[in-house]
């Protein structure tokens, strides 16, 4: 929960409660939703009392990716992390789903390779939001269908199941893993490696002098020293060791997924988006040169009553050229937004993390509803103000850390324990189950 609304808790519940029952007013348009993560389903879910709404995604089912790394050495793990989106969307509520991929977008419309007979359908809509996230390995497999494995990954919950049970096998023949990137998922996917395989040799490299460089120091000690007590060999900074590892896991290289929109709107791949969170799309001006003083006349030419003559012992001015103008407009007239990992938000550092996801899912939605009548716009510069940033990491089953912002709050068992309560409810929340639904509608 912000911070600033503790004083307010119980107009949030009531707010909450507001939010998850069908009482707003019907605006009879379609909004199109492409991508069924946190973020995307989020949307769908605010919007869905007064649009159609209709979400698209490449896979069958949601999977939530923060878990992956207990599901590599515990695959039941996936189970519990993982549903079909049928089974909830359509019934649950109220939502289309289709399963397919985006291989078009315009204005009003989107084409949609069907993924059951691969066939291509328009979908028409008055607003669309693309929520398609990003890549990285394992834990956000590629969307891109020229891969080979993208068929079974990203299609089909019991292949997905399969490929983490086959990983399984394969890491209990090995005696030495090398992790790749000390950030969240690595420094997790360590320790989960540690504590399930403690006789495993487990090297955690990364260029950076430390783990975890985005949280605070005393959050990087502590995991600094769990991993060392429990045998994990870092391997940090910029000399490093020939690696001898049987198996290694790629924790970085986050690719935002955006192929469906021109080049025009994205900048090194990140979706370019207004403050609202309206996609934006690259204009380039080129400005005339400007008059010297000298060519000026009082009487003529556009500036009129603003000219001054020149007089005979002034020098002229020296003309300058304007550099380019580059500026936006947006995309699809304003009815295209972008929300979640792919977004890049000028002046805005977004952390690549579902809470930010779903606080921009929560301004995205709220600024369709806007358009049409229903309640205030927001912008999103204004929500991150509002919001501490708050992580949660895991070091194992039974350990873990909890900060917010620059202070370390929680360490122990009762961080571990806040991890898998924050775990469930957000699945919780996702299957659009009451308590869990209420329980995060007070966070957002």
């Amino acid at each position: 929960m912000n911070m600033g609304r503790a004083a307010t808790l119980p107009l949030d519940v009531l707010s909450a409660a507001r939010r998850i029952m069908p009482n707003a007013p019907y605006s009879g348009k379609h909004v199109c939703v492409i991508g069924g993560g946190p973020g995307g389903l989020l949307c769908a879910h605010r919007l869905r009392q007064s649009f159609n709404v209709t979400l698209i995604d490449a896979k069958e089912y949601f999977e939530m990716s923060p878990s992956v790394p207990r599901a590599v050495v515990k695959p039941s793990h996936h189970r519990v992390v993982t549903f079909r989106y049928e089974d909830v969307l359509p019934s649950r509520m109220g939502v289309n789903f289709l399963a397919g991929r985006v291989v078009s977008l315009r204005e009003d419309s989107a084409t949609v390779q069907v993924h059951h007979d691969d066939s291509e359908l328009d979908v028409m809509f008055d607003y669309a939001i693309i929520a398609t996230g990003s890549e990285t390995g394992i834990w956000k497999p590629s969307m891109d269908p020229k891969q080979p494995s993208a068929p079974t990954l990203q299609r089909r919950k019991e292949s997905r199941a399969l490929e983490l049970i086959r990983m399984q096998e394969k890491l209990k023949s090995c005696k030495t893993v090398d992790v790749i990137g000390a950030g969240l998922v690595g420094v997790e996917l360590a320790a989960e490696l540690a504590y399930y395989y403690p006789r495993m040799k487990v090297v955690l490299r990364d260029l950076q002098p430390t783990v975890l460089p985005v949280l605070p120091p005393a959050a990087q000690a502590y995991a600094k020293d769990w991993l060392t007590r429990h045998g994990v060999q870092l391997s940090l900074g910029p000399d490093q060791d020939e690696s001898e590892a049987d198996l290694t896991f790629s924790c970085v290289g986050l690719k935002p997924h955006s192929p469906i929109l021109p080049e025009s709107c994205l900048e090194n791949g990140w979706v370019r988006v207004s403050k609202t969170l309206e996609v934006q799309q690259l204009c380039d001006t080129t400005s005339t040169p400007a008059a010297s003083q000298s060519d000026a006349k009082p009487d003529g030419g556009e500036s009129g009553e603003s000219a001054q003559q020149t007089t005979t012992d002034q020098k002229p001015a020296v003309e300058k050229e304007e550099p380019d103008l580059v500026t936006t407009q947006s995309f699809g007239d304003g009815r295209i937004f972008a929300v979640g990992d792919a977004v890049q938000l000028d002046g805005a550092p977004i952390p690549k993390a579902i809470y930010w996801a779903e606080e921009m899912a929560c301004v995205a939605a709220c600024n369709i509803s806007a358009k049409e009548g229903i309640g205030a716009s927001w912008e999103t510069e204004r929500e991150l103000q509002m919001s501490p940033n708050l992580v949660c990491c895991s070091l194992g089953p039974h350990d873990g850390l909890f900060t917010i912002g620059d202070n370390l709050v929680t360490t122990g068992p009762p961080a571990a324990v806040q991890k898998a309560v924050i775990e469930q409810t957000k699945m919780s929340s996702l299957r659009d189950e009451p308590l869990g639904r209420l329980i995060w509608e007070l966070v957002h």
